[in-house]
């Protein structure tokens, strides 16, 4: 088969299991594509996680495809049996509306362009985030090459990798590029959930508003093309708390089993997600006292079986850490290094306007909503929903600043909450420049759109790549994002043999020899590094030995010696240095 055609026929696969259930749900389509989305991904990723924990080597490609093509037989004759289909994207109203300024249609326009710029950099290059590769990939090309989970493919949550192996599965190859449309699909049915949550406690421009604001914030744009895992927990906790309000409004049980599964899926996602525990926890408490002691016996049994559902829709991979590394290893952490780098300064307390970088424009938005949101609680003039979105992002924001503030990206699992919150705020403002003159509704249009053009700035690399050079190879755009890491991995693949042991302390490089013997960590001594064959050295080592506890080692001053370690490659930049150990 063609490669061409395998990437055909890998695109068609990622389709199918993206959204195999839509044609089983029901309601407006702003929620239901995000939710059939989280529901359809999440529950083939833990089809295959079964699969790959049998013994043996079950996880092939030919049983991939057997449950892509039971998915999608699942979901076409759903679909065909329906009596009636309707266009799934009106598209001739929105388009009507452009000419006489929309505000509504404008800002649509301008999330389908940065949707479009995102997607020109996820499709351009190869895995270049440094998490996205050293984890994500390494462990979705591990579960490819063995076919299989083995004991060592623990820890960190698989949702993501799976999602990847899933793509090199369905293509045949490491097709970087089509995995790649995860991250992207997370992000743009992460902004539709958000407006969906907005509309519900707002009116329908609320939600306009609130997709507008994350769809214009830098960080969230620059992290949409890329394979973290920051963003998906974002759409699991958003349609959470989406369900959460319809069971509050409804009490049925389906809705509880489904807040519940749905944060189940975001800690199956990352490990964040367990803090949202708490929040649906108030959620059930609070109804509990409200509905006194009549009530009391439906809630508690709501609240448990929502418990159960987070527990087997995620929680149990957690066990599954604790039976291999004990329970105080079951949630994977950072480490006390990483979390002494938190910033606890004035900046991180209000992060939306000391981070002007990262959040641009609608970090005020975001920072004014709060301010107001607060407000209104602490004058009692808040409706309900209010200080439910205080309960979805306070506590995640309040443990996010004492511990992992030495990076705003972590943010982006509740900056929904933040954007729903602003544009509840600022609805009644956009209802009068909808209402206002001409002139006015064409200067905020362009405001709007210089909006999107600031905070897409980032990526808009991808776009021009493509005009300039789009037949580039994979191995040049990665020397053109990383010329550090693809000078490094080409010398490697040159001048060392493949059975060779080596130490890297640049965990990247275990996913591009995955099939070698690397291991990847800090040698405490000269003594330890020299159990290998190479050792590659990354130019940050010094600055980060005393962090682990290993101020006074002697490696530093054993790599300075030549009959102990020769010095065969030094990267771009001096990023990486390959040392072959000298026997």
């Amino acid at each position: 088969m063609l490669a061409p055609l395998n990437w055909l026929v890998g695109f068609a696969a990622i389709a199918v299991v993206s959204f195999w259930l839509w044609p089983l749900l029901r309601g407006v389509a702003l929620i239901r594509w995000p939710l059939a989305y989280a529901l359809s991904l999440g529950s083939v990723t833990l089809l295959m996680a079964v699969i790959g924990l049998m013994p043996g080597r079950w996880l092939t490609r030919a049983t991939v495809w057997a449950v892509v093509i039971a998915a999608g037989a699942v979901g076409g004759l759903t679909l065909f049996r329906q009596t009636r289909i309707t266009s799934i994207i009106p598209l001739s109203p929105f388009i009507a509306q452009l000419k006489p300024g929309s505000l509504r249609a404008w800002g649509a326009l301008g999330m389908i362009g940065v949707g479009i710029i995102a997607a020109a950099f996820a499709m351009y290059y190869p895995f270049i985030g440094e998490d996205e590769i050293s984890r994500v990939a390494y462990y979705a090309k591990r579960i490819w090459l063995d076919s299989s989970l083995l004991p060592d493919v623990r820890g960190y949550p698989m949702l993501m990798s799976l999602a990847y192996a899933l793509a090199f599965f369905a293509s045949g190859s490491l097709f970087e590029q089509l995995a790649k449309a995860t991250p992207l699909l997370f992000s743009a049915t992460t902004v539709c959930a958000t407006a969906a949550l907005a509309a519900r406690w707002g009116k329908e421009r609320a939600g306009w508003i609130a997709a507008v604001l994350l769809a214009a914030t830098p960080l969230y744009v620059n992290w949409t093309p890329v394979g973290y895992v920051d963003i998906a927990p974002a759409l699991h906790l958003t349609l959470s708390a989406y369900a959460a309000e319809v069971w509050l409004e409804k009490r049925g049980g389906r809705w509880a089993v489904l807040a519940g599964a749905l944060i189940g899926l975001s800690i199956w996602a990352k490990q964040s997600g367990w803090i949202a525990l708490a929040s649906l926890g108030w959620v059930f408490a609070v109804a509990a006292l409200r509905d006194g002691r009549r009530g009391l016996g439906r809630t508690v049994w709501h609240g448990l079986i929502a418990l159960a559902a987070v527990l087997a829709v995620g929680g149990w991979w957690y066990i599954r850490n604790a039976a291999y590394d004990g329970w105080a290893n079951a949630i994977p952490s950072p480490g006390n290094f990483y979390t002494n780098l938190a910033e606890r300064t004035w900046g991180n307390v209000l992060p939306f306007l000391g981070h002007p970088a990262d959040f641009g424009v609608p970090g005020i938005a975001y920072t004014l909503g709060m301010a107001m949101l607060v407000l209104r609680v602490v004058r009692g003039r808040g409706a309900g929903h209010h200080s439910r979105l205080l309960v979805w992002s306070v506590p995640y924001a309040v443990l996010w600043f004492f511990l992992f503030s030495y990076d705003t990206r972590f943010l982006l699992t509740v900056l929904p909450f933040f954007a729903v919150l602003a544009a509840l705020e600022l609805a009644p403002l956009a209802e009068r420049l909808a209402a206002s003159r001409p002139v006015v509704r064409w200067l905020a249009i362009l405001g709007l759109l210089a909006a999107f053009a600031v905070g897409s700035a980032g990526r808009w690399g991808g776009v021009y790549h493509w005009v300039t050079n789009p037949l580039a190879s994979n191995a040049e755009r990665l020397a053109h994002a990383k010329p550090d890491l693809a000078g490094t991995v080409n010398f490697l693949r040159d001048h060392t043999d493949s059975s060779a042991a080596v130490i890297s302390m640049d965990g990247r490089l275990a996913y591009y020899f995955a099939d070698r013997p690397y291991r990847i960590f800090y040698p405490a001594s000269a003594a330890s590094a020299r159990e290998a064959d190479y050792l590659i050295v990354g130019s940050w080592a010094e600055s980060v030995y005393p962090g682990f506890g290993m101020a006074d080692t002697d490696l530093f001053d054993a790599l300075d010696d030549p009959a102990q370690f020769e010095k065969l490659f030094v990267s771009e930049g001096d990023a990486l240095t390959v040392y072959r150990i000298v026997k």
